[in-house]
Formats: structure tokens, C-alpha cells, sequence
């Protein structure tokens, strides 16, 4: 069994409408779970869709963690790709809508053609051309904190008097709490190589690379959000050919509003 097939095998997930003849693919944020993008979808129309919302690997349920070598992105397109041949969901047209490290996984497989992928919503990039951009590396630091061996309450407090931590929560108050919910994720010292290994990642080679999609894409961007910065999602969608951009208000205005307007543009690319 391959460490692609042994996470399949271990991977939590949601799957809905599994006989539908199209699967949607909702792929979640680094630290969240499959239920961060299934919020995406809640009242919007998804018949004739099966709808798969997986656990990434080291994420949520599934259990299997690997080492820094299995959290490249590639490797973990070769993980969905497994848990779908697992659920009988590969052969299908595909849907992905993927939020910030799911937005980068969401473009990596539409680059590997290892899915018949038909449309991507791309929400709040994070990711560029460049192993460990400015924007990640505090999310590296807090991986090498958790994996130190100290108290995660003493490193926890230790963060949130660093510079780096202090200036974003300033700029975004909600951005800053999700930073510190890392500390309390589920099993989160023995998952950290997630942190120190996912950031490293590049989304993609170039902007000659984003120009080769040819799926209709959104683009979803927000200002006010220190690690998911505005013009990062301008720059992908500029580079993808025809792609749509829309702004959505910042977490910290309205959360409720937010959550909203991201739905309507889901629900209204999906149709």
C-alpha cells in the first residue's frame, strides 16, 4: 500500500450525493478541517453534484501524518486523488473550490490533470511563487514552537507577545485568534510538521504556469488580512485567463456579512 492509499484509508471526509453524476471538491484552509468549506455551500443549490469535503492529511479525522516529504503539494493531490479513486469519485467532472492552502491544492491539481478538473473557486490565496513567502512564515513559527518540546501554554504565550503576532492581530483581530487556535488544534504537537512543512510549499512555477488554465475560475480576495494578502489574489487572478475576481468584505467589518457574499459568489459560480 502506498502512503497515497494509507491515507485514503485513514482520511476523514465528508460525501454527499454520491451517485450525482459531477463531484464538488471542497478543500479546507491549513488547520481547519473539512467542515471550514462546507459553511461555503450552505444554502446554495448542489443538486447534481456529489458533494466531497475531505479531512487533508495530519487535518481533522484523518490520522495519518507522514513527514515533511508527504505535505508538498503535490503529494497531497496524490492523496485526494487516492481518497476519490477510494470513493469512487475520480472518474467524475470536478468541481474545486478550495480555501487558501485548499485554493493552492485546488490549483495543483487542476495543473496535474490527474482529475478531469471542470471549474475552480479559489478563495483567499495565500501562496505564490516562492517556497515560504513573507505572509506563512509566522505559521512556520508557530510549528517550531509546537514542535520545541515547551509547554504549549508557555509557547502560546510566548507568540502572542511576538512582533510579528502583535502587528497582524492589529491589522486583523480575527486573523490574530485563528493564529493562536493553532496552538489549541487537536493533537496539535504531533501534527506541527504541517506548519513547518506546508508553507514551503509554491503554488505554482510562474505566471506562465497560471496562464495554462483553461477552467472557468474565481478568484476570491479580502483586505485587511496579513497572511491572505489582497494583491496575491489579484495577482492570481490577473494571471489565470479569464478569471473572475471578486472582493469580499474583511472577517473583522462583518463576519456574518462576509460569510454571506462569499456563499453568493460560490453559489453563483457553481450555476
Amino acid at each position: 500500500m502506498s502512503r497515497h492509499e494509507l491515507y485514503a484509508s485513514t482520511a476523514g471526509f465528508h460525501l454527499s450525493n454520491s451517485e450525482a453524476p459531477e463531484v464538488l471538491v471542497l478543500l479546507h484552509g491549513l488547520g481547519a478541517d473539512h467542515r471550514q468549506p462546507l459553511d461555503l455551500i450552505a444554502g446554495v443549490d448542489t443538486d447534481g453534484f456529489a458533494v466531497l469535503a475531505p479531512d487533508v492529511r495530519a487535518h481533522g479525522e484523518s490520522s495519518e501524518i507522514g513527514d515533511r516529504a508527504d505535505f508538498r503539494f503535490d503529494a497531497l493531490v496524490h492523496d485526494l486523488h487516492a481518497l476519490m479513486s477510494r470513493l469512487d469519485q475520480a472518474h467524475k467532472p470536478a468541481h474545486i473550490v478550495g480555501i487558501s492552502m485548499g485554493a493552492a491544492i485546488g490549483l495543483r491539481t487542476a495543473f496535474s490533470h490527474d482529475l478531469s478538473v471542470r471549474s475552480l473557486t479559489l478563495i483567499r490565496p495565500a501562496f505564490t511563487d516562492t517556497p515560504l513567502p513573507t505572509n506563512l512564515s509566522i505559521l512556520v513559527e508557530i510549528g517550531e514552537l509546537l514542535g520545541s518540546g515547551e509547554n504549549i501554554s508557555v509557547a502560546r504565550a510566548r507568540f502572542a507577545q511576538s512582533r510579528q503576532f502583535r502587528n497582524i492581530a492589529a491589522i486583523s483581530p480575527l486573523g490574530g485568534k485563528s493564529l493562536l487556535g493553532q496552538f489549541d488544534a487537536p493533537r496539535a504537537v504531533e501534527r506541527s510538521v504541517r506548519l513547518r512543512s506546508v508553507p514551503r510549499n509554491r503554488a505554482f512555477a510562474s505566471a506562465r504556469e497560471l496562464a495554462t488554465i483553461s477552467v472557468p475560475t474565481l478568484v476570491i480576495g479580502t483586505k485587511n488580512d496579513p497572511v491572505h494578502p489582497y494583491h496575491l489574489a489579484q495577482r492570481w487572478s490577473r494571471a489565470i485567463p479569464g478569471a473572475r475576481f471578486v472582493t469580499i468584505p474583511p472577517r473583522d467589518h462583518d463576519p456574518l456579512a462576509t460569510a454571506h457574499r462569499q456563499r453568493e459568489c460560490v453559489g453563483a459560480h457553481l450555476a
